[in-house]
């Protein structure tokens, strides 16, 4: 499996190998899966390697995160990783520096990722809308001053904002 699609439970396996919590091609998937170790939605578990390996995230435009490795610019990083938090992107990063851009992930893993993949892409895609419609917004604001160009751009982000609020299962409705 791709390092750059591994997510939840899977990416979390990963980080365990690459932590010598988990041997070999071991499934001891109940270990990642009853929530005993979440590096890549726990801070505490996921920050502290973060900070042992020296790993550097930022916000980049077309990702909504982007992590490297060991180097006080980009360019010069060993690893790379992205995804839809700080941590995913963070925990990417590693497991590609340690196990390379391709791992080996126990098959009722592998099968758990499709879903989560489907949503983190269409997070991404609205994404991009919404820096689009953004620039748009501050174009029509700033330069044009046009009230008709100005309403249906905020009408665009309205319906993009809840778009996003429905694929975080975050309804206000």
């Amino acid at each position: 499996m791709k390092t750059s699609e591994l997510n939840e439970a899977a990416l979390d396996w990963a980080v365990a190998q690459c932590e010598g919590l988990i041997g070999g091609d071991s499934l001891d998937i109940g270990f990642i899966k009853e929530g005993g170790y979440t590096p890549s939605t726990n801070w505490a578990q996921g920050g502290a390697i973060i900070e042992r390996e020296r790993i550097s995230v930022a916000l980049e435009r077309g990702e909504p995160w982007a992590a490297w490795s060991k180097a006080a610019f980009r360019d010069d990083a060993e690893a790379f990783g992205y995804g839809i938090t700080p941590l995913v992107a963070a925990m990417r990063c590693y497991v590609a520096s340690k196990l390379g851009d391709d791992v080996a992930v126990p098959e009722e893993l592998a099968k758990m990722r499709n879903a989560m993949n489907k949503k983190e892409a269409m997070l991404c895609q609205l994404d991009n809308v919404f820096d689009e419609l953004s620039d748009s917004l501050y174009y029509a604001d700033k330069v044009l001053y046009r009230e008709d160009i100005t309403e249906a751009i905020n009408e665009a982000y309205r319906s993009i904002s809840k778009a996003v609020q429905l694929t975080k299962g975050e309804s206000n409705d």
